[in-house]
């Protein structure tokens, strides 16, 4: 896991979601587990600025992934949303990240 993973706004679904859905997101290790056996996972809005969520998640030992999930406790809104992975090291280095945008909550 030398070089940050990222991935493009436009390319990321859903699109139209419940308030209340559960999301979830995952980060390629591809069987690699980084120096820590934590990561930092931090959802964000990006049309806000608000931190969602930020917190510690163990790494998987030997899986080509790592999922995490969240759902807002007020739901989710319209808007651009961030989720970042970062070593749980005293720098907290990116080692990942990703952006969707929500267009529409569904009643």
């Amino acid at each position: 896991m030398s070089a940050q993973q990222q991935y493009s706004v436009g390319n990321v679904l859903p699109r139209q979601i419940y308030a209340g859905q559960q999301l979830f997101a995952h980060f390629d290790t591809l069987g690699k587990v980084p120096n820590n056996d934590q990561v930092f996972i931090r959802w964000s809005n990006q049309s806000t600025g608000e931190v969602l969520f930020f917190m510690p998640q163990r790494v998987s030992v030997n899986q080509q992934q790592n999922w995490v999930s969240f759902n807002p406790a007020q739901g989710w809104e319209v808007g651009i949303y961030d989720v970042k992975y970062y070593l749980a090291n005293d720098q907290l280095t990116a080692i990942a990240q990703t952006s969707f945008s929500i267009d529409q909550i569904i009643d």
